[in-house]
């Protein structure tokens, strides 16, 4: 009995296959009665198969660079001349949170990134942090998009990222 149903097994899993993908291949006027994973089964091809636009962004952490300088330069100057402490500790949280803020600036503008490129409906695109030394980069390729002028101008609006308190 049990090598009965074993022989069986293959020729119904082979049947059941064979009309999944005939199923698949016939024309979409032809299966409106099927479920909707079998009317438009959706592929992804990446930029090696249907082109697309592939931007370079430079993280540049000068101004961060420039405020912590100037920060500590400042809490130099008030240790030296005795400034209070209450005045001191304000500057040094500002240094830490400036400081922290200038460890997760790769993430904070991937979002910002992200968010902007799924405005073009881009459904696969993919954002990959690198580093060159002492500089940052995040490389976006957006699979699909041939118009590299509208790309670029939706996508690659200068990031202009604000720390406030």
């Amino acid at each position: 009995m049990a090598t009965n149903r074993r022989s069986l097994l293959w020729p119904i899993v082979a049947v059941i296959l064979g009309v999944f993908f005939i199923i698949i291949s016939l024309p979409a006027g032809a299966k409106q009665w099927a479920p909707g994973f079998l009317r438009s089964p959706s592929m992804h091809f990446g930029l090696d198969l249907v082109g697309g636009t592939q931007l370079d962004f430079r993280i540049s952490e000068q101004e961060m660079n420039d405020q912590i300088q100037a920060l500590k330069a400042e809490i130099s100057t008030m240790e030296a001349q005795g400034g209070s402490a209450q005045n001191l500790d304000i500057l040094r949280l500002q240094l830490q949170n400036i400081e922290q803020q200038q460890q997760t600036i790769v993430e904070a503008i991937r979002m910002v990134l992200e968010r902007r490129i799924n405005a073009l409906g881009v459904s696969e695109a993919v954002i990959t942090p690198s580093y060159f030394g002492n500089e940052k980069h995040l490389l976006v390729e957006c699979p699909g998009i041939v118009d590299t002028q509208k790309c670029i101008e939706t996508v690659g609006k200068t990031i202009q990222l604000e720390f406030k308190e």
